[in-house]
């Protein structure tokens, strides 16, 4: 069992070892300064958007975890987290949702149209719209949502607690996120927008729960984005089970 008091002094001594400031630490890790601070005097974790910390603290040790220079956790465009680890973050927080019994989705978001963007603007402007495509996704989710980059144009989210007409709604309200207003990229303003498809991993509101493995609830969370794209895109579609 995680002992929070054990934790905070290997970090303390960790820290003062490396002669880093907390700040130092926090940049490090994905959190902030005040949340080291709360760790290194045995504070409970806070309920925190930055789920690398949340997954390594239960997995490896203090010295494994502050030596990451080796792994990217987030993606180097964006500022959010990459594939590599949004996977294995979202075993954990799909195991805890089985625990407690929470329904648990997951969204796969693609950019409509995204290769023309590139190919009539360039792929410096492509980048400034990830970018803020990112920031808007970003600031709509909750954070207890794990948010990731999936590669190129396309993002991926995990929700838990929550429910079919939640999570629908979360849905329709980052898709509006995209397309509500133009995107500011200096020297042009371009109207984008998104396709998302939704699946179920955990469902306890059925007859028979549903618990979907995560390759399976990505692969319907695809098939469910590619029929958003082919009804017209910018659009939210519900994988059916």
């Amino acid at each position: 069992m995680f002992n929070q008091a054990a934790f905070g002094e290997k970090l303390k001594s960790h820290r003062k070892l490396k002669n880093l400031t907390q700040e130092e630490v926090a940049a490090k890790i994905g959190v902030s300064g005040q949340a080291v601070s709360k760790w290194e005097k045995g504070e409970c974790l806070p309920d925190c958007y930055n789920l690398k910390m949340l997954g390594n603290v239960y997995q490896v040790s203090v010295d494994s975890l502050l030596d990451v220079e080796e792994i990217t956790a987030v993606d180097a465009l964006t500022g959010v987290f990459n594939k590599r680890h949004f996977m294995d973050f979202a075993n954990i927080l799909i195991e805890r949702a089985r625990r407690h019994q929470e329904n648990c989705y997951l969204l796969i978001l693609d950019m409509d149209k995204f290769k023309s963007i590139n190919d009539t603007h360039g792929h410096d402007i492509g980048d400034k719209v990830l970018v803020e495509f990112a920031a808007r996704i970003k600031s709509r989710i909750r954070r207890s949502d794990l948010f990731a980059r999936f590669g190129g144009e396309e993002f991926i989210v995990l929700m838990t607690d929550t429910d079919d007409a939640g999570v629908n709604t979360a849905a329709e309200r980052l898709r509006l996120s995209i397309c509500e207003r133009k995107f500011d990229c200096g020297e042009v303003s371009l109207d984008v927008s998104v396709s998302i498809g939704i699946s179920k991993i955990i469902d306890f509101g059925m007859e028979k729960a549903i618990h979907n493995s995560m390759e399976k609830a990505i692969a319907n969370a695809d098939s469910a984005m590619y029929a958003a794209k082919k009804d017209g895109r910018n659009r939210v579609a519900y994988f059916e089970q």
